[in-house]
């Protein structure tokens, strides 16, 4: 009886620590899994640029409907302003002197492109200064992600997602590669024209490969 007692007693520290080993490997494996930060995409506008320059007016006397105009540079990069665009125009040195003027023309010399913008002032001198703002937005997009989510190689851009999949210690988090093509981009954010039903890693703490394990807190 007391041999059999023994044997129960050694099957039980025996089964225990099986238990115990396990346990421990698979939350070592796991905190040695790269952890990822994920969001998801959000809609909204980006913003391509915004420029407040410095200028100097002058009077109109053509057809532009305007009674003044001013001349702003900008680099030839930029490439999506047009005739028409929006712009607030402020009467240096005058108190509530904001005023909104209209871009009417886009030419391009060597080194800049070159904004005309029309405007409304009465009474205001030919040769004052003037401050310009001008900006530009995109229509609503949706799939907007931080810059850092976004990769590419010869095959083209992509972005990693996580996705739920059976491993060998039960369900796992693991990163897919999910080739996508870039619809709008800035220096900060972009989008994407695919739809994504998963969460993006935007950041890692080490480099991932499709179908890496991975670990994240939601």
């Amino acid at each position: 009886m007391r041999i059999r007692k023994r044997w129960v007693l050694i099957g039980i520290i025996f089964l225990l620590f099986v238990v115990g080993c396990t346990i421990y490997s698979r939350t070592y494996y796991q905190w040695n899994l790269p952890k990822v930060e994920i969001m998801a995409p959000r809609s909204g506008t980006l913003l391509l640029g915004q420029y407040d320059v410095r200028s100097v007016s002058k009077k109109e006397e053509g057809s532009s409907g305007f009674t003044h105009s001013t001349q702003i540079l900008l680099p030839l990069t930029v490439n999506y302003f047009y005739v028409d665009d929006e712009a607030e125009v402020t009467l240096t040195g005058i108190r509530n002197s904001t005023r909104k003027g209209r871009v009417t023309s886009i030419t391009n010399t060597k080194e800049n492109l070159v904004l005309t913008i029309g405007f409304h002032a009465e009474n205001f001198a030919d040769g004052e200064s003037v401050d310009v703002s001008i900006m530009k937005e995109t229509t609503l997009l949706s799939n907007i992600m931080p810059k850092s989510a976004l990769h590419e190689d010869d095959k083209g851009a992509y972005l990693f997602v996580v996705m739920k999949e059976q491993g060998a210690w039960g369900r796992e988090y693991v990163v897919r590669r999910m080739d996508v093509t870039v619809w709008v981009s800035t220096e900060q954010e972009f989008s994407v024209t695919s739809t994504i039903e998963y969460p993006v890693v935007f950041s890692s703490d080490s480099k991932l490969a499709d179908g890496q394990r991975v670990r994240f807190y939601p």
